[in-house]
């Protein structure tokens, strides 16, 4: 899936505005923002440079997930396994400041998230690596500038492009018509196991 073309021309014109080389962001709905992926435990953290590339590093057990939600490059890190248990921040370590290096961010200027931020609740568990992210890029590239930008990511997400208004009203519709469907097809009486099992497209 191609990420939204005009989400994308936004975010390169914030990077401009902003100076930066690099965006780099772990939060699940940055994620999603930046590569138009929803990662699923949490881990995967999105590398959105200056010229427009896009790149996300997921767990492995994630890759067919991310390749079906974006057109972004992927590279997979292993998280952790029964007989080899680790922490996602040991485990995205070395894949992080290598693509990093690759992408030659060493000496950049960089965007992440530094502030208090809130995330949605999809899963009963979600990994966040806080600040150990900003510490595997320091301690690997001394000369970065790590400036924060969640004020930015903030106005990109509350303005919405034009295909995920398309996406809100479609969405917005299906529940209307649920709602007109059930208002017509619930009496007195019935009990909620019975609604639940009322025949779809009453």
């Amino acid at each position: 899936m191609a990420i939204d073309s005009e989400r994308h021309s936004r975010i390169v014109a914030m990077m401009r505005e902003e100076e930066l080389d690099a965006l780099i962001c772990s939060s699940p709905t940055e994620v999603l923002l930046l590569t138009g992926y929803w990662p699923v435990m949490g881990t995967s953290v999105a590398v959105f440079t200056a010229d427009g590339g896009v790149h996300v590093l997921v767990p492995s057990d994630e890759h067919e997930i991310a390749a079906n939600s974006s057109s972004a490059v992927l590279t997979t890190f292993h998280a952790g396994e029964l007989s080899s248990l680790t922490t996602p921040q040991t485990a995205i370590a070395q894949p992080h400041t290598s693509l990093c290096a690759l992408l030659s961010l060493s000496h950049a200027r960089i965007g992440m998230e530094r502030n208090q931020g809130i995330q949605p609740a999809s899963y009963a568990v979600t990994a966040s690596y806080r600040s150990a992210l900003v510490d595997i890029l320091r301690g690997a590239f001394p000369q970065i500038e790590i400036v924060a930008v969640d004020t930015a990511l903030e106005h990109l997400k509350a303005s919405k492009t034009t295909i995920e208004l398309e996406k809100m009203r479609a969405t917005a519709n299906i529940a209307a018509a649920g709602f007109e469907t059930m208002t017509q097809a619930i009496q007195p009486g019935l009990r909620e196991a019975e609604i639940a099992g009322l025949p779809d497209g009453l």
